[in-house]
């Protein structure tokens, strides 16, 4: 073997040497912080969760939950509001967020739901919903689609309160077909 290539097999060896070294003492002093910011120390699979606020029925279920910060993460969730008029509303969203402290506000991604309001049926969908029990209010700010059978109603934004009182704003487009005789 000649005197350079061993010379540039050496400087090779070298760098590579010292290039795994700096990473592995990167890696080393790490702080616990560093990297994803939502770590968790657990998952809970299959969450239930049941609670009575003002004689109305809440029901949440999700297929899995985790603790980031003072949120709990959901996913797959599945929430059933049963309220003191008959009114039922029942809500599925790919993810959502529900506050540690009480009061707060949960938030739907990706939500619909089908909702009965004195024997009508709507169905409904939105990017996000924001849901504050306390005040009985939905908030869809990323807009609404909702129809049943003789109204549609597009919204790029609204307010829904529990009783079915709904308040658009924004550009809003409400169809009402009439029936058929």
């Amino acid at each position: 073997m000649s005197g350079k290539k061993r010379v540039y097999r050496m400087v090779f060896l070298t760098l590579f040497v010292a290039a795994f070294v700096a990473f592995l003492v990167r890696d080393l002093y790490l702080t616990e912080n560093d990297g994803d910011e939502e770590k968790s120390t657990f998952v809970v699979e299959k969450v239930q969760y049941r609670n009575i606020i003002d004689d109305n029925v809440y029901i949440l279920d999700a297929q899995r939950g985790w603790k980031s910060n003072d949120l709990y993460i959901l996913e797959d969730v599945n929430i059933t509001i049963e309220g003191k008029g008959g009114n039922v509303w029942k809500v599925q969203a790919s993810r959502g967020s529900v506050p540690e402290a009480s009061g707060g506000i949960v938030v739907l991604k990706e939500a619909r739901g089908i909702t009965s309001i004195k024997g009508d049926q709507f169905h409904w969908h939105s990017p996000e919903v924001r849901w504050k029990p306390d005040e009985q209010l939905f908030f869809f700010d990323d807009g609404i689609r909702a129809f049943g059978e003789s109204i549609e109603i597009r919204s790029q934004s609204g307010l829904v309160r529990l009783s079915g009182e709904m308040e658009l704003s924004g550009k809003a487009e409400v169809v009402y077909r009439m029936h058929k005789k």
